[in-house]
């Protein structure tokens, strides 16, 4: 089985959610059961790559008027539910002038990548899970924060041997870079209103340099690993969860009336997202292959820019996605 390993840095706010909560925010984000830990289901992944690509078909004409792409649209989401069935969608071509488009190829291809009712995609999308949550610092504005628990898990996903052993007490913190540090020469940095006792002088050297692997693995090279890396805090696993539950992005809206313009009563409501910045990572799996091809190989497969989430309309969900590295592994499937 063929696998793609790849990280999104989130540009906006960013709001997967689960529907109605039952706490103090209306409309939570998706979170891990075990961990709490925010996370963005694989099938959102998909489902967002899906639309870009039916999108993308759009796009490639240009020269078509509105009515005409609507119709190509309604087409298309037909020859979609019938998995492309020979009988409803065999050989269409849309003709415009002097362009044509084979609706068929098009069709044949979205189900290939991401399956349709009756026949499986031959790709697969892990759940992103979380890497770096952005957090308030008194020097340096932000820092990255992380903690063993999600380095350990990372190295399992990604298959990466001889991490350092990272032993960290709660009030403690392991440092990298020296933007967010020190505060007037104490040896220790300040997080929202928390106080963190700087561990040793600095980031032990194999670490640091275990992580800037791990992060080339994900697609995140060059200048951008330097930057993460003088930004890079590790804290005890406590002390991370407490800013990953606690420190999201909680925001209040209301809706307007429009005969009166003012607030509607009863029309308030508070949505939670994911702070901009924020880092997450995946892995797509290839399934089968045909005639030797991967689909994986494509370097169209992921876009460098994706919409995730709701919100669309007022800026929130953009994300930035870095391609990684990909790798053959001998895995069991299912016959």
């Amino acid at each position: 089985m063929r696998r793609l390993y790849y990280s999104i840095k989130a540009l906006t706010p960013l709001h997967v959610g689960v529907g109605t909560g039952l706490g103090h925010i209306d409309l939570p984000i998706q979170r891990e059961v075990h961990t709490k830990f925010p996370m963005i289901p694989g099938s959102a992944v998909k489902g967002a790559l899906r639309e870009y690509k039916l999108r993308e078909i759009v796009r490639k004409m240009e020269d078509f008027p509105d009515n005409l792409k609507g119709k190509i649209m309604e087409i298309l989401d037909e020859c979609l539910a019938s998995c492309g069935d020979k009988d409803r969608c065999s050989e269409i071509e849309v003709k415009y002038n002097d362009k044509r488009i084979n609706l068929k190829e098009l069709t044949q291809e979205i189900v290939d990548y991401f399956g349709c009712q009756n026949q499986a995609g031959r790709l697969a999308f892990s759940d992103l899970r979380i890497l770096l949550f952005p957090v308030k610092s008194l020097n340096g504005i932000f820092a990255y924060v992380t903690s063993p628990q999600v380095l350990e898990r990372l190295a399992e996903d990604l298959d990466l041997n001889n991490m350092p052993e990272i032993k960290i007490d709660k009030d403690k913190a392991f440092v990298s870079g020296t933007s967010i540090n020190k505060v007037e020469k104490l040896n220790v940095v300040v997080l929202e209103e928390f106080t963190f006792n700087i561990n040793g002088n600095d980031m032990e050297p194999a670490l640091v340099d275990w992580i800037g692997k791990a992060f080339e693995t994900l697609g995140i090279a060059g200048k951008l690993v330097d930057k993460l890396k003088e930004r890079l805090i590790i804290l005890h696993n406590d002390a991370f969860n407490d800013f990953v539950q606690n420190y999201t992005e909680v925001q209040t809206h209301v809706k307007i009336n429009p005969s009166t313009g003012t607030v509607q009563p009863g029309a308030l409501w508070t949505e939670e997202y994911l702070p901009a910045e924020t880092y997450m990572y995946g892995i797509i799996f290839e399934t089968r292959s045909e005639d030797g091809k991967h689909l994986i190989d494509n370097a169209d497969l992921l876009p460098t820019h994706l919409h995730l989430g709701g919100d669309i309309t007022t800026g929130k969900g953009f994300v930035r996605i870095n391609r990684g590295k990909q790798e053959e592994k001998n895995v069991l499937q299912n016959a």
